[in-house]
């Protein structure tokens, strides 16, 4: 919405298949991610993760993003049962210093082939 009072924040949402997980797939993801949100003028990235998603969350830490606040029982795990959300926030130039440091041993970038 490029009138609304929160147009310069973008929610940021990530899905990557079991089997191409641990390979750097979600931080190409993220670069891509980042880039369009620059070129948007998107300032302020976040994430919602469900309680739980220590892995995830890990993955959004190592980027530089920090928890901003807990969303009580605002989600559901896959059996129904209802869980906490854990809002996550980070800049846009904040993450392009974390990526430089994380892309370089990232073997799609090094080679090339996008």
């Amino acid at each position: 919405n490029p009138f609304g009072w929160a147009r310069h924040v973008a929610e940021v949402r990530t899905v990557v298949a079991p089997e191409w997980r641990r390979k750097g797939v979600a931080r190409g993801l993220m670069r891509e991610i980042v880039s369009l949100a620059d070129e948007r003028g998107i300032e302020i990235l976040e994430t919602h993760i469900l309680e739980g998603q220590h892995n995830l969350q890990h993955a959004f830490e190592a980027l530089g993003f920090a928890a901003e606040t807990v969303l009580r029982d605002r989600g559901s795990d896959r059996s129904g049962r209802r869980r906490h959300v854990l809002v996550m926030r980070n800049d846009v130039a904040e993450l392009w210093r974390s990526m430089e440091d994380l892309v370089s041993d990232f073997p799609v970038a090094q080679s090339g082939n996008y």
